[in-house]
């Protein structure tokens, strides 16, 4: 329906340009589209069986509390604003010191005839569009999720506020840009990369690729084009063309592909003719009709405004990432950046940017992925040879082409070289989520045939023991070192696959035959290696080093092999857990994700929560995008699904209702979301107590529901043979296709009174608090203490005859951080709540309060390894403050060394500590010394406050800090 009122409003839009009314401005026209969008909006709801009560949200008003807001333009990617349609992306941040969108569209990729993915097919850079007409730019944004749409109002040395408004096309391949007259004027211009893929390249694989020609510009009338010709075939365009209207300058940019230079012109001439035609506002009206459609699927409201806001993010960063008819969701996403990651991994990155979309009741977004196992069954076969069957690699491109003869930069040339033989099988298990989700009959045929050869590739592989089982060769448990047979990666993926294959659900889709085959593997299937720690990487190795993946715990999460409702298994899951996520030093962000999901299933619902709010405090960037040595999408996505484990959960035909709520969460709601047996479940907690659970059934499978204990609910209605409870306290639902049951507390089960309001948890202003904002909560996450933060007052440092400063106060506790080589947005003063603390006698860490104590420097450094012997060998964080004296206005040269990397604040005793005060940077490389950088320091007349921030990346840990002119500065006595 939707699609049939976007061609009709094109149609209509095409009649009224060959009429020459000013259509798009016109009342009428605003009224008609308007109600264009209304319906549209409600019949995406009705597509998706949301029920009336999810109507009456206001949803620009509850989402507009999680928009992004910047109050200082942010200057980095890792901090940007992003845009995007699943194709085509823009992340806009200020670069090369203008306001600028940098571009991505998912298929543009480089052909080279290389044996490996990522030397064949790498994602490639596209380059920038830069306003050039707004130097040394100012100003504030918001990313209005609602509307899907950037807006801001920007300003510079030469000109007052502009205000401004882009977006990435909901539909179309299009990025338009609006900005009003009478401001920043100044052109858009196209700054092209050079087509080269920044994955690492030995160098025989070096010479191996092909240069791609220069790129070709030009411009025709108000249309710039950037051409880029590929070496080996094909051809991708990026081209503008700026309207000049009377009060605003409107830019249209397309990225176009194709297989060769002409046709990439064409296509972005079409796109651009068409937008021209239909005009800014007109495409800014059907763009909101596709986004004010894709929210309503689902709604969760949390106490937690930092979380909620997490979780919002993500559901609007899905859909800006992929589309049913899209790509697979790559490391990137749309949004390019310099990655030594330029493509798919299979191995974690692909599984995990899809495990929210199931839960969630956002299923078309899930399609992508199993579009492409379906597309590309030729290439999977391929994967597995000499073995039959189908398998993939750690890598691919598009095309899926991954041989598991070649890993990585590495070719297997022996047929027993260590392998990751599991990657597809976990891909499937993807698909099954989804089909458990939709019981679509289709998609479960699509299912087995696609397992049954998944299996036939294991099969091969096994070889039998002097034992009479089953066991898997020396294999590559993902991203741990050190090879392992019978790695708990492969059994547990192994075992899952043949547990489906033989679930009597399937057994008329496969021979009997095969059936036969699987269930004696499965009985000859080598168990589970375990030790004193619980689960293994494989057998005879254990886990013995920090290892961020959990490969080795599958059959925990997301499998769910065990049950945490079986007391040996749940002792068994928590061992595993505390061992895997307390072995500090290689862990990453997206530990702590299954961390929490883990915890969840225990019912350990405080542990979840401190999980995921280490993931966001230390890993998190500011626009919730999540980066290594590159980016990698899948950790703040995967994320969202850890928020459901707390809210929803199903398995084993149960669905289990709040089964891990924070203790803190005393308020909550959530509306149709998705569980396995297709049912769309909603609820809701008031005050500590669970006021309504509302069941619809989507296909008339049968459940056992599980409510929160103690809250004594009871369905309201319907015929009682829907329904029993069970001497467990479950509830044995067999509801029709479309049949729902509510169940409100028992002393109010038989009354009329209505439940799942329209109400929320809303008991506190908007807080916004990812972007860069001053207000916000960003790092503050943790429960704080009571205790207030004692202010103080400086007193001046004293300063040697060589213009070492002698004494300092440094935080005495060390603050842990993932540090990854990420440079600007690790060295903000974002882990702690000291921005920068100058006043504080006590500073909350985000995990307790410290103090801060005096220390004396030799030749004015710092030793941080022996003032914080406590420290971990890398990964920490030291503080130090000082103020110093000046007796007038003066400019002094400091020389200022970090180890490792650093950052200097210096301002006057008048004014407020801000990013903007920063006067040295050390992103990583430059060695602690006395004259490592010297920086031109302009002091004012009094005391002067001095703070540095150092992050430990290994080794040696240190500060120093002199200037000159100590002269002229009062020495303190």
């Amino acid at each position: 329906m939707q699609t049939r009122l976007l061609t009709a409003f094109v149609r209509v839009r095409c009649l009224a340009v060959r009429s020459r009314l000013l259509w798009a401005r016109s009342s009428l026209t605003l009224i008609f589209l308007a109600a264009i969008a209304a319906i549209a909006q409600a019949a995406a709801r009705t597509q998706t069986a949301a029920p009336p009560h999810n109507s009456a949200i206001n949803w620009s008003s509850f989402l507009s509390r999680s928009d992004l807001v910047w109050q200082r333009l942010p200057d980095d990617w890792s901090r940007g604003a992003f845009t995007g349609n699943g194709v085509m992306g823009a992340m806009t941040y200020i670069d090369k010191g203008v306001i600028s969108w940098e571009l991505g569209r998912v298929d543009v990729a480089d052909r080279q005839d290389s044996p490996y993915p990522m030397t064949a097919s790498p994602r490639l850079p596209i380059g920038f569009l830069r306003w050039q007409g707004c130097p040394a730019p100012s100003g504030d944004l918001r990313l209005d999720l609602w509307n899907a749409e950037l807006r801001g109002e920007i300003s510079s040395e030469t000109a007052r506020p502009t205000k401004m408004r882009s977006w990435v096309h909901a539909t179309m391949p299009l990025i338009g840009i609006e900005v009003q007259r009478g401001g920043c004027e100044g052109q858009f211009e196209i700054d092209p990369a050079e087509a080269k893929t920044s994955e690492p390249q030995d160098s025989k694989r070096a010479r191996a690729i092909r240069p791609n020609p220069i790129v070709e510009r030009f411009a025709k009338g108000a249309r710039k084009y950037v051409v880029q010709t590929l070496s080996n075939g094909g051809a991708y365009a990026t081209v503008s063309e700026t309207i000049e209207l009377a009060a605003a300058r409107v830019v249209f940019v397309t990225i176009q592909v194709s297989q060769t230079r002409d046709d990439v012109i064409k296509l972005a001439d079409r796109a651009l003719s068409h937008a021209g035609r239909t005009g800014f506002d007109s495409l800014t009206l059907s763009h909101r009709i596709w986004w004010h459609g894709y929210y309503p699927s689902s709604f969760v409201a949390l106490p937690d405004a930092q979380l909620e806001s997490f979780y919002w993010i993500q559901m609007y960063k899905l859909a800006s990432a992929t589309r049913a008819n899209g790509d697979v969701i790559d490391t990137l996403g749309p949004w390019y950046h310099t990655t030594p990651w330029p493509g798919l991994w299979w191995n974690l990155n692909v599984q995990l940017s899809y495990w929210p979309v199931y839960t969630a009741n956002r299923l078309a977004l899930g399609e992508s992925l199993i579009n492409a196992l379906k597309r590309h069954k030729s290439e999977l076969r391929q994967n597995a040879q000499p073995h039959p069957g189908m398998a993939i690699g750690r890598t691919s491109g598009r095309d899926l082409r991954s041989p598991l003869s070649k890993i990585d930069r590495t070719e297997a040339v022996s047929e027993d070289a260590p392998r990751e033989h599991g990657n597809l099988m976990w891909a499937l298990h993807n698909v099954w989520l989804h089909y458990r989700h939709t019981f679509d009959p289709a998609l479960q045929r699509e299912l087995i045939s696609l397992l049954s050869e998944a299996t036939a590739y294991y099969l091969d592989v096994l070889k039998p023991g002097a034992d009479g089982r089953l066991h898997m060769p020396r294999s590559l448990s993902p991203e741990y070192p050190e090879p392992a047979a019978d790695t708990n990666y492969d059994l547990s993926l192994l075992r899952w696959g043949l547990n489906t294959l033989l679930d009597p659900a399937n057994a008329g889709l496969s021979p009997v035959a095969s059936r036969q085959l699987w269930a004696s593997a499965r009985q000859r299937l080598a168990p589970f290696p375990t030790d004193k720690n619980g689960y293994m990487i494989g057998a005879n190795t254990p886990l013995a080093q920090s290892h961020r993946h959990f490969s080795h715990m599958l059959m925990i999460y997301p499998l769910g092999l065990v049950s945490p409702d079986n007391p040996e298994d749940r002792e068994l899951i928590k061992r595993s857990l505390a061992h895997w996520i307390g072995f500090r030093g290689g862990l990453e962000g997206y530990s702590y994700v299954v961390a929490a999901a883990i915890a969840a299933r225990l019912g350990e619902g405080d542990t979840a929560l401190a999980h995921l709010k280490d993931l966001i405090r230390q890993y998190v960037r500011r626009n919730t995008m999540y980066t290594e040595a590159g980016p990698v999408i899948e950790t703040p996505l995967a994320a969202a699904q850890s928020i459901h484990e707390l809210l929803l959960q199903s398995r084993d035909d149960s669905i289990f209702v709040f089964p891990a709520l924070p203790s803190s969460w005393q308020d909550v709601r959530f509306d149709d979301l998705r569980a396995q047996g297709a049912f769309l479940v909603s609820a809701e907690r008031r005050a500590g107590v669970t006021t309504s659970v509302r069941v619809r059934s989507l296909a008339g499978k049968p459940c056992r529901l599980r409510l929160p204990k103690g809250d004594n609910l009871m369905p309201t209605s319907g015929r009682s043979n829907r329904w029993k409870k069970a001497t467990d306290g479950a509830f044995e639902l067999s509801l029709r296709k479309g049949e729902s049951l509510q169940f409100l507390p028992e002393d109010s089960a038989h009354t009329s009174a209505p439940a799942n309001t329209n109400s929320y948890p809303s008991d506190r202003s908007p807080v916004n608090p990812f972007g860069i904002s001053k207000h916000n909560a960003w790092y503050k996450a943790a429960p704080m203490s009571h205790e207030p933060a004692a202010s103080r007052t400086a007193t001046p440092s004293a300063v040697d005859a060589t213009g070492a400063i002698t004494t300092w106060e440094l935080l005495d506790a060390d603050i842990p951080t993932a540090f990854s080589q990420n440079g600007w947005e690790e060295i903000m003063w974002a882990h702690t709540s000291c921005d920068p603390c100058a006043s504080e006698v006590q500073t909350w860490t985000g995990q307790r309060w410290a103090g801060w104590t005096t220390v004396q420097t030799k030749n004015g450094c710092i030793d941080f390894k022996a003032s914080l012997p406590k420290s971990g060998e890398k990964d920490a964080i030291a503080y130090l403050r000082t103020s110093v004296l000046s007796a007038t206005d003066r400019q002094v040269m400091m020389r200022i060394g970090t180890n490792d990397q650093g950052r200097v604040w210096i301002w006057p005793q008048s004014m407020q500590p801000a990013d903007t005060h920063s006067i040295y940077v050390n992103t990583g490389g430059a060695k602690m010394g006395r004259n490592a950088k010297e920086v031109k320091v302009q002091l004012k007349k009094g005391l002067n406050h001095l703070f540095i921030k150092t992050i430990n990346i290994g080794a040696g840990w240190g500060a120093c800090l002199h200037m000159n002119g100590a002269r002229e500065i009062p020495a303190v006595k």
